[in-house]
């Protein structure tokens, strides 16, 4: 439960950073993504620009955590590309992948207080990392704020990936490029 609650803070600071915007104003035809090192997780992400807000930590249940963003504005509007990355201390004690995934993105959505979704899709294999499932949504909010999200979890690795800004989210943005991006340390 205690990384339930850092992932949903994180997620909750990112959610009010929204509304601020520094009224920037840049065209975008399609943003080209490039691969970033997530703290020292041995995980790697596409991001549209080197990420910041890059934290790592402990949980309340000794899982080491890593989060990185980075933000990209387009006609004015500000769009957020997340990555948390936790490493499970005892991932033995995971009985089924989908289901901690799903519980873990239940939690996700119960803090955000969000008004739709789709429905988790299952999601199977990467690039690097085929061994590894997934799920996969859209939610949105009573204020407008949609989001893409994509959980993954290998062995003692799970990620949550999420691009979210207002309204309905650009083509540009590269949405599935970075959800699908997502690299597991190389051991796998």
């Amino acid at each position: 439960m205690g990384k339930k609650i850092f992932f949903g803070a994180a997620f909750l600071c990112l959610y009010l950073m929204l509304g601020c915007n520094a009224g920037y104003t840049q065209t975008v035809t399609n943003i080209g993504l490039q691969r970033h090192q997530i703290a020292n997780s041995g995980c790697a992400a596409l991001f549209p620009k080197a990420p910041t807000g890059i934290e790592s930590g402990l949980d309340v249940d000794s899982n080491k955590v890593f989060t990185a963003r980075a933000e990209t504005i387009i006609n004015k509007e500000t769009y957020v590309y997340s990555v948390q990355v936790i490493q499970l201390r005892n991932p033995d004690a995971v009985v089924d992948d989908y289901d901690q995934l799903t519980q873990y993105l239940d939690y996700i959505k119960s803090t955000l207080n969000i008004a739709d979704e789709e429905g988790y899709k299952k999601v199977n294999g990467l690039v690097r990392g085929k061994l590894a499932k997934a799920i996969s949504d859209s939610w949105s909010d009573h204020t407008g704020l949609d989001m893409k999200v994509m959980g993954w979890i290998q062995g003692r690795t799970m990620a949550v990936l999420y691009v979210m800004g207002k309204g309905p989210l650009p083509a540009q943005l590269s949405i599935n490029q970075f959800l699908n991006g997502f690299q597991f340390p190389a051991t796998f």
